[in-house]
């Protein structure tokens, strides 16, 4: 559901809210989760799941390194060997007929083992220490969760709309890079509307893991 949001709410207040909160997150010792990753395999829709937990404390993460796809059809045990043989039949044309004789081909991920920590998020947090006492530059309609003063503006940020994402109540911003748009690669960003934390990104470029941002 979308509805209208009020013109008093400033998109970039949002924003600085919303890397602010990110920044004071706290995270238990260890964080047990999965990870899917979705793709197309040909024509067909693939979908591989992987199970990981990571130590906040140090960011190390730990993968099982077989998906649960790839579990519930392991490769065959080896006996003998594999063949194909083609049956050609020609009038004007001629059809092939390819049938595979032995083992079916053993389950293949659609990118291997993802190195994705749950913590990570696009450059968000705020890598300096946040300044409690220092003077907020404007006045803003939503409450203060931190202070933080910035001297750069990466984004110039537009608040598209807020609406209900997973019953709970957001707002949906969109993110345009004024420099380095391969570091900043935010491009929408959904953050609720209480706790200003992030439900949803749409990101450019590739995904990765691991670092602390």
């Amino acid at each position: 559901m979308v509805v209208d949001t009020p013109v008093a709410v400033d998109a970039w207040s949002i924003f600085v809210h919303a890397r602010s909160a990110v920044t004071a997150a706290q995270y238990p010792g260890r964080i047990d989760y999965n990870i899917a990753i979705t793709g197309i395999d040909g024509k067909a829709p693939v979908a591989d799941h992987y199970r990981a937990n990571c130590g906040s404390a140090d960011g190390t993460i730990r993968i099982f390194p077989i998906s649960d796809e790839q579990l519930a059809k392991p490769a065959p045990v080896p006996h003998g060997i594999n063949t194909n043989f083609s049956l050609a039949i020609c009038f004007a044309m001629c059809i092939g007929v390819r049938i595979p004789v032995g083992h079916p081909a053993p389950y293949q991920d659609l990118i291997g083992e993802p190195l994705i920590s749950p913590t990570y998020m696009f450059g968000l947090r705020y890598m300096n220490a946040i300044k409690r006492n220092a003077p907020p530059e404007e006045k803003s309609p939503l409450p203060t969760i931190a202070v933080v003063s910035t001297q750069t503006r990466d984004y110039q940020v537009t608040l598209l709309n807020t609406e209900a994402l997973d019953n709970t109540q957001t707002y949906h911003l969109l993110l345009k890079p004024l420099r380095k748009p391969k570091d900043n690669r935010l491009r929408e960003l959904w953050v609720g509307v209480n706790d200003y934390l992030p439900r949803r990104a749409i990101n450019s470029g590739e995904l990765y893991g691991g670092a602390a941002g």
